[in-house]
């Protein structure tokens, strides 16, 4: 018996992905099995010998069978992957289909070498292996124990004003997004998935020329890294896991593309003319930003006050100062003074109020720091802003009382101005009669203290609603309602 025609195996490989390559290769096994057994062994003066034949060739059949479904990725183990994406190519021209799968495998590769997305697996499913929309999602909730998501990108191929070229038509998200989920309120309050992924992908030029097929292959490659990153690290946020999503995204974010050049600032009309990057960068900084301070705060609540700083100030490293360093600067502020460098929170606040100033925070920590300096007008005069600007809705005055509460024993020298602090936020936002009680008691002191205190009095009446010339009104008032009566 001759062996099979080398061809076959060709094109087993070459079909590899489909049912056609398998029965193909199947075929080519089953003939050289066939060829060396007849050539080496006999099995006529074997008892069964037609049996464990037969045996041999369904276990090769089932064998390759297995190879298949699990090298084609049709089956696929989670492994220790706390993510797990897959790319779906739709491209009925099979021309170009070669060149496609070459550019999302060197994609995979790079992320699969990443050092810091070890625990990020993304593979590749056979070229129109799912072709509508509701068997993409079958496909994914028969698999959601091993799968999180798939990528699926619509292709256009072929020849465009005689220009032979591959470009994305469109590119879907599939994965398990529930509304619903009262826990997820927050995520959907600050991402809206579809407006974020549509920002990162609307100024990428997804053309691929054959005839400039190096270049373009490059450039195809950036697009599909950036926005498999981007959407993994989008979907790890939902999945809540920080740390995850932090290492994707860090990996696409670029500090020079947040820096408008000079020549797009009009000054004199305070204008700014941003380019595509410059918005998909800024949006990504605030994510960024929001998650350095999840993990910081996570880490602050599980007394890790020391690795709190370190996150932020990693952020602060990454961002650099930009105007989208405020909130970490406030926040880097109250770490240092959580960690006892006192002097470093003062500085961080100095940042906060160049990039904002006049702002409820700054102030908040001016006051603050005032108070434990034992400098009445200096507290008079930060928590009158604060009285003038109102409830900030956004700020967790409960959080505030704790804050204070907890060092108000450590600065016994400033008793009284702590007293004030403590007692106004509590009178205007948080426990009122406890706070009206501070500060009663508060103008008793305050009113026999010989150092510069009568603004500060004059604002602790303010706040306790007590106003002098409307005292003095009601009095002269009822004076006169008594003369009438006489």
């Amino acid at each position: 018996m001759e062996t099979p025609d080398i061809n076959i195996i060709d094109k087993a490989i070459k079909h590899w992905d489909r049912p056609y390559g398998l029965i193909l290769l199947i075929i080519a096994v089953n003939f050289m099995y066939r060829y060396f057994v007849q050539e080496y062994f006999d099995f006529e003066n074997y008892e069964y010998a037609f049996t464990f034949d037969i045996a041999i060739q369904v276990l090769l059949t089932v064998i390759l069978w297995v190879i298949w479904i699990f090298s084609t990725n049709r089956f696929f183990l989670r492994g220790r992957a706390d993510l797990v994406l897959a790319i779906h190519i739709d491209d009925e021209d099979k021309l170009y289909q070669a060149e496609i799968r070459k550019v999302v495998h060197s994609t995979i590769r790079e992320i699969s070498d990443t050092k810091n997305l070890k625990k990020v697996k993304v593979f590749m499913l056979p070229i129109n292996y799912l072709k509508s929309k509701d068997k993409t999602e079958r496909f994914l909730d028969s698999r959601r124990t091993f799968l999180d998501s798939i990528i699926n990108l619509k292709l256009n191929s072929g020849k465009f004003d005689s220009v032979d070229k591959i470009t994305v038509h469109t590119i879907d998200f599939i994965g398990f997004f529930d509304h619903n989920l009262p826990d997820k309120k927050i995520f959907f309050e600050k991402i809206n998935v579809r407006s974020d992924i549509k920002l990162t992908n609307f100024h990428k030029n997804w053309d691929y020329l054959i005839e400039n097929n190096g270049q373009d292959k490059i450039k195809l490659r950036k697009n599909l890294l950036e926005t498999v990153l981007h959407y993994a690290g989008i979907y790890s946020i939902y999945l809540n896991k920080p740390d995850l999503a932090l290492a994707l995204l860090s990996n696409i974010f670029e500090y020079s593309e947040t820096v408008i050049p000079n020549e797009n600032i009009d000054h004199k009309n305070k204008k700014i003319k941003m380019q595509p990057r410059n918005l998909v960068a800024g949006r990504l900084a605030t994510i960024l930003i929001d998650l350095y301070q999840g993990i910081a705060f996570q880490q602050y609540h599980s007394n890790k006050k020391v690795e709190a700083l370190t996150t932020l100030k990693e952020c602060e490293e990454r961002l650099k100062a930009n105007k989208y360093s405020f909130s970490i600067y406030i926040s880097l502020a109250r770490m240092c003074f959580e960690t006892g460098d006192i002097e470093g929170a003062i500085a961080y606040t100095i940042k906060a109020n160049a990039l904002r100033q006049n702002s409820y925070e700054v102030a908040m920590n001016q006051g603050w720091f005032a108070a434990i300096r034992n400098r009445p007008y200096d507290v008079y005069f930060h928590f009158r802003r604060l009285y003038n600007m109102g409830n900030k809705k956004t700020m967790n005055y409960i959080d505030v009382v704790e804050f204070v509460q907890r060092y108000k024993t450590q600065y016994p020298d400033s008793k009284d101005m702590l007293d004030f602090v403590d007692g106004f936020y509590n009178k205007l936002y948080v426990d009122t009669e406890y706070g009206r009680e501070l500060l009663t008691n508060l103008l008793v002191r305050l009113g026999i203290r010989t150092d510069n205190t009568q603004h500060l009095i004059s604002l602790t009446e303010k706040v306790l609603r007590i106003n002098k010339k409307q005292t003095s009104m009601r009095k002269r008032g009822k004076r006169m309602r008594r003369k009438k009566r006489r």
